[in-house]
């Protein structure tokens, strides 16, 4: 792939899109550049993923293993039943969440 683009005069540069298809990236994304061993400087997506090879982001499959499994189980309609009847209770004070 052989793209170029220009650097405006407050030092933006747009990627174009075949650029950031390749990276993974959309619109709010970071990028970082990174100076490699042989001194050239790399664009790298949010994967951490040169430019050229596949980001292999799809969804929000590249989270996965980011956070520990759960601890037990958790019963989300009964938090959110809970939540509500402190919320609507007639003598909630201030404090309550």
């Amino acid at each position: 792939m052989n793209q170029s683009s220009k650097i405006s005069s407050d030092g933006r540069i747009h990627l174009p899109a075949e650029v950031q298809r390749s990276l993974g990236v959309r619109p709010g994304d970071d990028v970082q550049f990174v100076r490699n061993a042989a001194g050239a400087v790399e664009l790298r997506g949010g994967a951490s993923t040169p430019v050229g090879a596949s980001s292999g982001r799809s969804g929000l499959k590249h989270l996965k293993g980011l956070f520990a499994p759960p601890i037990g189980s958790f019963d989300i309609e009964g938090a959110i039943s809970e939540t509500v009847r402190r919320r609507v209770a007639t003598d909630r004070s201030e404090m309550d969440p």
